[in-house]
């Protein structure tokens, strides 16, 4: 059933398939910054050590942007897509069981692929998860009528703040996450 109740026909799904006659996999072994003190406004390679299912080492380089208006502590996080959905689901406290179309195209367009790296820089700023919707860096005032009126919808608190989101395509199946904290100073 589709929004307000109409019917969802399907038209047919098209699937296109690729196989290997060895396996493409590859664990996340290690990421470091080589600069100890990265400045905000700069543009920092974030590098990571993939070891492949045969033991070899790859080195893959993204180049990230930290933004000019952070400050502080900050982490980084490198994680698999896998891993990365878990966790945002359990943040965001998203439904198992999709009730509309909507939300099963939503859910789909939002799901991290097994093939990509993906990188997020947190800070420490507060912010509130509203009707599922991740909500960050907000202002006390904001956050204290968001918890103040329980009426509006489902509210529950955000702790960090996502200030940058990257990712890194492979040609193998990664496996694995790993964090750095980085204090960030001024430009």
């Amino acid at each position: 059933m589709g929004r307000y109740g109409e019917k969802v026909g399907l038209g047919g799904i098209e699937l296109t398939t690729a196989t290997a006659e060895e396996p493409k996999t590859a664990t996340l072994e290690r990421v470091w910054i080589d600069d100890p003190r990265p400045r905000a406004g700069r543009t920092v390679p974030l590098k990571m050590l993939l070891r492949t299912y045969r033991g070899e080492d790859v080195l893959r380089t993204l180049r990230i942007e930290i933004p000019a208006n952070a400050s502080g502590t900050l982490s980084l996080v490198v994680s698999d897509g896998a891993r990365l959905g878990q966790a945002e689901q359990r943040e965001t406290r998203t439904p198992t069981q999709l009730r509309s179309i909507d939300q099963v195209i939503r859910s789909l367009n939002k799901a991290r692929r097994n093939d990509t790296l993906y990188v997020k820089l947190v800070g420490s700023d507060a912010g509130a998860i509203v009707n599922g919707e991740p909500l960050s860096a907000l202002p006390p005032s904001v956050l204290g009528v968001l918890e103040g009126d329980r009426n509006g919808g489902t509210f529950s608190p955000l702790h960090g703040a996502t200030i940058g989101e990257w990712q890194l395509a492979t040609d193998t199946l990664v496996n694995g996450s790993r964090s750095l904290t980085l204090t960030i100073s001024p430009n």
